[in-house]
């Protein structure tokens, strides 16, 4: 091996681990797992607070003892949706039978404060409600 070769060797091997990490680097960030559970007649946590432009699974899970759901329109008309969690929420909201665990993966979108609330008869009257926050 000439010295030529092994320069241009030794060059294509920094420059190959130089993409290589560029690579490992350019990987996206798994997505922030955020636990709600929903019991009668709470949210917990009742107030969550996310980042704007970050991912997220909402991981909603009903451990009361009837079905409930998370409904915050106007907060999940600002998010993009991963592909197949458009379709767990309907109009604004996500049903959870009892005993089930739904999630759902998105980004964020716009900043602001969204009302979150079930809307089972007089659920949300009971206490059944609060806040996403997007900073």
């Amino acid at each position: 091996m000439n010295s030529t070769t092994k320069r241009f060797g030794g060059a294509a091997l920094a420059f190959g681990l130089i993409t290589a990490a560029a690579r490992v680097y350019a990987q996206p960030a798994e997505p922030t797992v955020i636990p709600v559970q929903l019991t009668e007649f709470h949210y917990s946590p009742a107030s969550i607070d996310l980042q704007q432009g970050h991912s997220y699974v909402l991981r909603v899970s009903n451990v009361g003892g009837v079905a409930h759901d998370l409904s915050a329109k106007a907060f999940f008309r600002t998010v993009t949706f991963a592909p197949g969690s458009a379709d767990k929420v309907r109009d604004g909201d996500i049903e959870v039978p009892k005993g089930e665990t739904v999630d759902v993966a998105f980004a964020t979108g716009k900043a602001g404060d969204y009302e979150m609330r079930c809307t089972h008869p007089l659920h949300a009257m009971f206490g059944m409600k609060g806040h996403v926050i997007v900073h």
